[in-house]
């Protein structure tokens, strides 16, 4: 552990906090009792307008959402996480008023490749997703190919021509007034800059609504008198929050917003940004901001919208994780610091089509370094990039080099494919090659 690790973990620690900045800070809203909470939520009581809760799990029509979202969102109590949270409740604020149905249309603004939009296309007319699509995050978020291409980042089998994803800027929406349905934003206004940016985009997404459209925006909460803007992420203020959407001219469906805070969330909230992957994940602190999600349902004055009854779809097809591979390698016996090269088959027997640009869910081959034994020795030893999309049932042969350790020793070659970032074939149950080779 380096270091400059270790300060940050002390300055960020909650032993600081309790320290030097508690004395001085205060929570803005009550803390409640988790379980008189919950017992609420099964008695039917969940209003559509509030902040992240573990206790929403018990609102019997909430989980129903929950376990329809299955395929891209699952989580119990342990598990349960604030983001996930973000899109069940979107879905579950937009039906309940009767927005998501066959004919409706909606507009996600600064989608990147969400789950959700997905996941909405099985359920409604058509979804756009609009984002910039520049890049710039490494978890490929929005890799500049998702609008040419958005077929290669689904979850699982969708109508593909429900969905379209649009490089566009959310301040200045290319389309005509009176246009969707719906609309939503999944944590996303927070990243748009100035307060006059948000504050446009909103407008945008107000302007293409049609009049009586709804509108769901989850963003970030500030819970404490201390809390500030953490890099790049806007916190909000409530009343701040509530201000801009009356001046964009939207108006809450509820007057009131729960914001009543669950004893064990405050107990173990997470601190940032060590603790980013712990669960359960729902209060967090970033040095002195306290902060969760919050979720809010807005409407447009009027009443031109349709509303329809929640389709009763099938869950969407599972994609299958198949692929033939053949591997032939020109010996078997190497001289330190030489490199085998490898000749390819490989054929696309799986139901989608594996796409091999970019970096973020493509396909390519992987080599994993082992020992004799069958120990992992390096997991990513190698990438064999494969030369060109491959349309389901197609097939191809190409050559590439793997470099071999340094060390003397008998090894195995593991070679598998692979969707980057979200999962090895031999994982999902199809069969990898290894290959025997002796370092002298």
């Amino acid at each position: 552990m380096d270091l400059k690790y270790q300060i940050q973990r002390v300055i960020f620690s909650n032993r600081v906090y309790r320290w030097f900045l508690q004395p001085f800070d205060r929570l803005l809203y009550p803390v409640v009792d988790d379980d008189a909470l919950k017992q609420r939520r099964a008695a039917g009581i969940l209003p559509l307008n509030k902040v992240a809760q573990m206790a929403d799990l018990s609102h019997p029509p909430w989980k129903e959402v929950l376990e329809d979202m299955a395929p891209i969102c699952a989580m119990d109590e342990a598990s349960f996480h604030r983001k996930i949270w973000e899109y069940v409740h979107i879905v579950y604020a937009l039906r309940s008023g009767g927005h998501l149905h066959a004919g409706a249309r909606g507009l996600a603004s600064g989608a990147g490749r969400e789950g959700l939009l997905y996941y909405l296309a099985t359920k409604v007319g058509s979804v756009v997703g609009i984002d910039l699509y520049e890049g710039k995050y490494l978890g490929g978020e929005d890799e500049r190919d998702i609008p040419l291409h958005p077929q290669k980042y689904a979850p699982f089998k969708y109508p593909e021509d429900h969905l379209e994803l649009t490089r566009m800027d959310s301040r200045n929406l290319d389309y005509a007034d009176d246009s969707f349905d719906f609309a939503f934003s999944a944590s996303s206004i927070e990243h748009f800059g100035t307060t006059g940016d948000i504050e446009r985009a909103v407008a945008e997404m107000f302007r293409v609504l049609k009049p009586g459209g709804a509108c769901v925006i989850t963003t970030e909460l500030r819970l404490n008198r201390l809390g500030a803007r953490i890099p790049n992420t806007r916190i909000f203020h409530l009343r701040e929050l509530l201000d801009l959407f009356v001046r964009t001219g939207f108006l809450p469906i509820s007057p009131t917003v729960e914001v009543e805070l669950e004893g064990r969330a405050i107990g173990e909230w997470v601190v940032l940004p060590h603790g980013v992957y712990r669960r359960p994940h729902v209060v967090l602190r970033f040095f002195n901001t306290v902060f969760t999600s919050i979720a809010l349902l807005l409407r447009k004055p009027g009443d031109a919208v349709t509303r329809g009854r929640w389709p009763q779809t099938s869950p969407p097809a599972a994609l299958l994780y198949r692929g033939a591979i053949e591997v032939e390698l020109d010996k078997r016996r190497f001289r330190r610091r030489e490199h085998a090269r490898c000749r390819l088959r490989i054929k696309n027997t799986s139901n989608f089509a594996w796409f091999t640009d970019g970096y973020s869910h493509r396909i390519a081959v992987g080599v994993q370094l082992l020992s004799r034994e069958g120990r992992v020795l390096e997991q990513n030893h190698a990438d064999l990039a494969i030369p060109r999309d491959l349309p389901v049932g197609d097939e191809l042969t190409f050559e590439g080099d793997v470099p071999l350790p340094r060390k003397r020793g008998r090894y195995t070659l593991l070679f598998d494919l692979k969707r980057e970032l979200v999962c090895w074939f031999e994982s999902q149950g199809n069969p990898a090659v290894r290959v025997d080779i002796e370092v002298g």
